[in-house]
């Protein structure tokens, strides 16, 4: 059996916290228009 790497295991787990980020600031005021846009806006995924 293969061993895997804790590191590389972490960072997907960033990078998919970083996809929910995105997604989440990006969309909000489509999803949910009448409430107030997030303090944070997360769009260094528009690059990659």
């Amino acid at each position: 059996m293969r061993q895997r790497l804790a590191e590389v295991d972490a960072l997907r787990g960033c990078r998919c916290i970083g996809v929910v980020l995105y997604h989440y600031t990006t969309r909000f005021q489509e999803v949910f228009s009448p409430a107030t846009a997030p303090t944070i806006a997360f769009t260094m995924a528009t690059t990659g």
